[in-house]
């Protein structure tokens, strides 16, 4: 389990040959998007957003995928760690 929060504001570049940034963890995590990554939230996620770790001052970014609502979330959730997939910045 990790402590994240959304990354707002940021512009991360797609990379080429992918549609959304859904697509792409998807292609990374070898499966489609299933269960929003909020440990308390059992809605199917319909996005992923930019996240960063609260834990051990991890300044990395990682993509994860949520619902609609959690997608928007203010302040720190927990989220499961093998939904985290770390993106290069």
């Amino acid at each position: 389990m990790a402590q994240v929060h959304i990354l707002y504001g940021v512009n991360v570049v797609l990379p080429p040959n992918f549609s959304s940034w859904s697509h792409w963890w998807e292609s990374k995590k070898g499966k489609k998007l299933s269960k929003c990554s909020n440990i308390v939230c059992n809605n199917e996620a319909t996005t992923c957003a930019h996240v960063q770790r609260e834990e051990f001052n991890d300044s990395k970014w990682h993509v994860v995928p949520l619902c609609e609502k959690c997608s928007t979330k203010r302040g720190s959730f927990f989220v499961n760690d093998i939904d985290l997939q770390e993106i290069r910045t």
